[in-house]
């Protein structure tokens, strides 16, 4: 979001207000409706820290409101406890219902109006993804499904399987409305293999793109017993649908906060950490985080990254100013100038996808700026995508994630129960050529 300036907002800022104002909205949710019960114990500033991407003084601005409110106690040495609730939710509903909400609301769950379940027209699979997968499947099947690590060559020219029109489908594969099977990027590919492992194990599947806020109704109009998700964010009422009994469901690069749903997700915090305290090794001090905004918000990813990167910083002493802290999109052509005017001007940034690090280092290049001489970048991508800049990343394996989450569903679909399961997938660290020291 620009200013009327043209200035970028921060990533995580409300109108007037910070990020603890989220986390005491969330809290005083939980005491409400009674999932805190009376002298329940409030989760560790540290861990509220990670949770929702926020520094020290946000959470401890927060549980301080709460505290004034009659909600919870402050015990020093002790932590905090829930007390109970003094202002009734009717007093608050004005001042709640003004709350602008941009990034700094950490992507509040969506209100969906009901509505009639419409018709969804399955992604068509053009002749090249097509004739991919169905390579792939006849190579998993001669070799077997193999471990998480096992790579698929398929020769251009083996002769396609005869596969017989499907009537009906046993998964519903559901994607985020801009993804493309055939463009090349570390999801597309791990949405591809597992296309290909649900084949060679028998199972016919249907990929259908979603709309934010239409999740739910997708689900409920595919019927399918088994459902994978990718990079799809999760509400309350998706939830509803995705966990009712019979169902077998598991989401790939989005986890929800609650809900008996498995995850397969890359360690995030894990790996900003490690980016942000190599940064600080490098002996940078001023920094910045840069976070992509999508069509529904920022990015659960963006989220716990900018967490992983703060928490690195501040056990080196290094302070994330909230006015260091932006939102971009691709298309976004202000982002270098924003950064070079922050005061001080920093020595690195963090960028949340490879993506738009390649966009600002264009733009700094436009500007006669060269990286890493005038700034460093660091970003995260996919293992197994192009990285044509040579940028210092932690590169995650996406076609581990699609091994991960075919066994996860097919241990639902034989009957496995239900859980909460978050599989993590390791970064590895890549030294390129975009980072140096100040």
């Amino acid at each position: 979001m620009s200013n009327q300036d043209g200035k970028s907002e921060s990533l995580f800022e409300l109108k007037g207000q910070f990020v603890s104002e989220r986390l005491s909205s969330d809290l005083r949710e939980q005491i409400e409706s009674g999932k805190l019960k009376y002298g329940a114990v409030v989760k560790p500033v540290r861990e509220l820290m990670k949770q929702y991407g926020i520094s020290y003084n946000s959470v401890r601005k927060a549980l301080n409101q709460l505290a004034e409110e009659g909600y919870v106690t402050l015990e020093q040495g002790r932590g905090t406890f829930v007390k109970g609730a003094k202002v009734p939710r009717s007093d608050r509903a004005l001042s709640d219902d003004k709350q602008e909400v941009t990034a700094e609301s950490l992507m509040p769950p969506i209100e969906v109006e009901e509505s009639p379940v419409v018709d969804v027209e399955p992604m068509p699979l053009d002749e090249t993804v097509t004739s991919t997968l169905l390579g792939a499947a006849a190579a998993i099947e001669s070799v077997g499904e193999g471990g998480e690590s096992e790579e698929i060559h398929v020769s251009p020219a083996a002769p396609a399987p005869v596969v017989k029109p499907i009537t009906s489908v046993d998964l519903d594969v559901f994607v985020a409305p801009d993804m493309a099977l055939s463009d090349g990027s570390g999801l597309a590919k791990a949405v591809t293999r597992f296309l290909a492992l649900s084949l060679a194990g028998g199972r016919t599947a249907r990929v259908t793109p979603v709309e934010p806020g239409r999740l739910a109704e997708c689900v409920q109009n595919g019927g399918a017993r088994g459902i994978s998700l990718w990079g799809l964010p999760i509400h309350q009422r998706d939830l509803e649908v995705l966990t009712v009994p019979g169902r077998a469901c598991v989401s790939v690069g989005y986890w929800p906060a609650k809900g008996e749903l498995s995850g397969v997700m890359p360690d995030n915090f894990g790996a900003a950490y490690e980016l942000g305290g190599r940064l600080a090794a490098q002996g940078h001090r001023d920094v910045a985080f840069v976070g992509m905004r999508r069509a529904h918000g920022v990015g659960h990813d963006a989220r716990e990254r900018l967490s992983g990167c703060r928490v690195a910083w501040e056990e080196t002493g290094i302070a994330l100013e909230e006015s260091s802290i932006i939102g971009a999109t691709v298309a976004d052509d202000w982002l270098a100038d924003r950064l070079l005017a922050l005061k001080p001007r920093p020595t690195a940034v963090v960028v949340s996808e490879q993506k738009l690090a390649e966009v600002l280092i264009a733009q700094l290049k436009e500007r006669g700026l060269q990286v890493p001489r005038a700034l460093s970048v660091v970003s995260f991508g996919a293992k197994d995508e192009p990285n044509p800049l040579d940028i210092t990343s932690m590169r995650v394996d996406w076609q581990r994630a699609a091994q991960c989450a075919w066994n996860r569903l097919k241990e639902l679909l034989a009957g496995a129960p239900p859980e909460r399961l978050r599989i993590g997938l390791p970064a590895e660290y890549h030294q390129g050529s975009t980072t140096c020291s100040p």
